[in-house]
């Protein structure tokens, strides 16, 4: 037989054996109701015959209806199913593993007030994110001179998770590296411990514990989408915890707006303070705004300023609550406002986080990337004001880009 058409044959069967081994994947590969964990094979995919993760999306099952099914969402995350009484599928993430306690999460620092829940709230989210078990450690030591064991009562955290005391004989290990906002270049052991580079003990007594969260939670993309599945829980908590800290503007009708704006002054303002204009040319937008829309809007400013430094807003008929307000009745305001206007603190992203109102931040704040899109920007150019609208107008969160 000529060597050519031997060739020609041999290629000819290696190629229709390749199309038969893709054919074979594309079908073991497919989703079923099922939902076997699958390995790799010469044959392709094979079912384990453990009830364990769709391949395809990395969701575990917990309805029937596959023809709601997104394909393409991000392994670990919920996706919609229509099936009655069923609202998500189960996301378990890449951390836990059956038939073994789950690794424990949690946050403790000694900053300010702002600094703590906005880092605690972050853990919160990435326990959730990759399967782990958050655990609540109160507030102790505060700068600013905060008592932190008075915030632990008012924020109700302990309602939602159990306290880290509650855990018999358990172990603070720290988590180490921690990248800090911002440098999400930087090595981070919790990208590590999502990527399976690094191991947590499944002991039931290991926390593993650090003073934020915040090298997973921005740089790893999807924050917003992690944040706003814990969001209904954490926020009742609060408004139930703090009910005597609640003001009489929280009661208004659904032609009366209320807007608060938060000015950070002191040593967070000499070092990312925003140009007093821009809060001029944000409630000016928004007076604009209300009027064509036929509603009354009555305009209030939280500040650690002195009320005799805000003049000119007092002629606009803004309300002043300076440092003379309760540091606790203020947060409530502005977590319960209607619009929240936010200046670049920690203090204003954790009122951001818990707001179901809607949020403008200034765009010029570079760390809080992936911003969700309900957020409104407004430009820090003074002579050029400018907001942004919302690209939706409900609780469910589309992916963002990931920040290399």
């Amino acid at each position: 037989m000529n060597h050519n058409l031997l060739v020609f044959l041999f290629m000819s069967f290696l190629g229709s054996a390749t199309s038969l081994r893709l054919q074979k994947i594309k079908e073991v590969a497919k989703p079923t109701l099922e939902f076997a964990d699958y390995e790799s094979s010469e044959d392709g995919l094979k079912p384990t015959g453990k009830l364990g993760m769709n391949p395809e999306t990395g969701h575990r099952k917990l309805c029937e209806d596959t023809s709601t099914l997104n394909l393409q969402a991000r392994p670990g995350y919920r996706v919609p199913c229509k099936e009655p009484g069923v609202e998500y599928w189960k996301s378990m993430g890449p951390v836990h593993k059956e038939g073994v306690p789950k690794c424990m999460l949690s946050q403790h620092g000694i900053d300010g007030f702002g600094h703590q829940l906005f880092a605690k709230l972050s853990c919160m989210a990435v326990a959730e994110d990759l399967g782990m078990k958050y655990v609540h450690t109160g507030f102790d030591v505060m700068e600013h001179g905060e008592v932190g064991s008075s915030y632990n009562d008012y924020l109700g955290l302990d309602k939602v998770y159990p306290n880290v005391e509650s855990i018999p004989n358990f172990v603070e290990r720290a988590r180490s590296p921690v990248a800090f906002v911002g440098h999400c270049d930087r090595p981070s052991y919790l990208k590590r411990l999502a990527s399976g580079e690094q191991q947590c003990a499944h002991d039931g007594v290991s926390v593993y514990t650090g003073d934020n969260c915040w090298d997973y939670f921005f740089c790893e993309g999807q924050w917003s989408d992690h944040w706003y599945k814990l969001q209904p829980r954490v926020r009742e908590a609060f408004l139930e915890s703090s009910k005597a800290h609640s003001v009489d503007m929280e009661k208004r009708g659904p032609n009366d707006k209320r807007v608060v704006l938060h000015i950070r002054q002191g040593d967070a303002a000499k070092m990312r303070g925003l140009d007093i204009r821009y809060y001029h040319n944000v409630i000016d937008i928004l007076k604009k705004e209300f009027e064509e829309d036929g509603k009354n809007a009555t305009f209030h400013i939280e500040t650690d300023g002195k009320a005799e430094d805000f003049k000119q807003f007092v002629d606009k008929g803004v309300i002043i609550e300076d440092r003379t307000s309760s540091l606790k009745r203020a947060f409530r305001r502005m977590v319960t406002a209607d619009v929240f206007v936010a200046s670049q603190s920690a203090f204003s992203m954790s009122a951001a986080l818990l707001s179901l109102g809607q949020v403008i931040w200034p765009e010029c704040e570079k760390e809080i990337v992936n911003r969700p899109p309900t957020w409104r920007n407004a430009s820090c150019h003074i002579s050029r004001p400018h907001l942004s609208h919302s690209h939706v107008s409900h609780p469910h969160r589309p992916p963002h880009k990931v920040r290399a």
